[in-house]
């Protein structure tokens, strides 16, 4: 039997949809195309699971994920590429945590060689951020994606009920890994429910 292979992008795409996710606000860019690839077969046709709005400017996603959550009661998600586009949404994550706002970023990253190597559009948005939300996080390998999507919800909208980020290294994204790596959203949720005893209750 051939065993299913995904990428790092499409376990992404099926760990928003285990969370429940039907609107995603953002911006596209180098690093974080092969998210999107992936997502354009999500938001058509019979299989439809989320509606994209395309910004114009990443913190306006930032904000427009703010506005959805505090309308919807939802966590807002907002997806943006790495260097500027990353930093365009430090406004709003800063919003989001003095506010008490759910929501949840997702920015790509440079290849993990490339990692404080001052590359093109290489910034280090987990060290930026976490002065300013209340969890951040470098995803490294595809096998992460699912745990550490969880663990942001839960987070986001029941720990603490503010804004968290992750970034996805262009590793993540792009490399194929198999199906049984991919945890089951109960497990990753599981993993998530331990782990976040780290993230404190401030």
């Amino acid at each position: 039997m051939t065993k299913e292979v995904i990428t790092g992008s499409e376990a992404l795409m099926r760990a928003l949809r285990e969370e429940g996710v039907e609107t995603i606000f953002g911006y596209p860019g180098g690093a974080i195309m092969p998210v999107f690839d992936a997502l354009y077969g999500y938001t058509r046709g019979e299989n439809k699971v989320f509606d994209h709005i395309l910004v114009r400017h990443e913190q306006a996603a930032a904000h427009a994920a703010e506005g959805y959550a505090r309308v919807s009661g939802r966590v807002g998600v907002c997806l943006v590429t790495s260097g500027p586009g990353a930093t365009n949404t430090l406004t709003g994550i800063a919003d989001a945590m003095m506010d008490s706002t759910p929501i949840v970023v997702i920015a790509g990253q440079v290849s993990i060689g490339a990692l404080g190597s001052d590359a093109f559009q290489e910034v280090d948005l987990v060290g930026v951020a976490q002065p300013i939300c209340k969890w951040a996080y470098q995803i490294r390998r595809p096998e992460d994606i699912s745990w550490a999507v969880s663990r942001a919800f839960y987070i986001a909208k029941i720990r603490s009920t503010r804004s968290c980020c992750a970034r996805l290294t262009k590793e993540c994204t792009d490399t194929y890994m198999r199906m049984a790596a991919y945890k089951d959203y109960k497990g990753a949720l599981l993993s998530a429910l331990s782990r976040a005893k780290y993230a404190g209750d401030n």
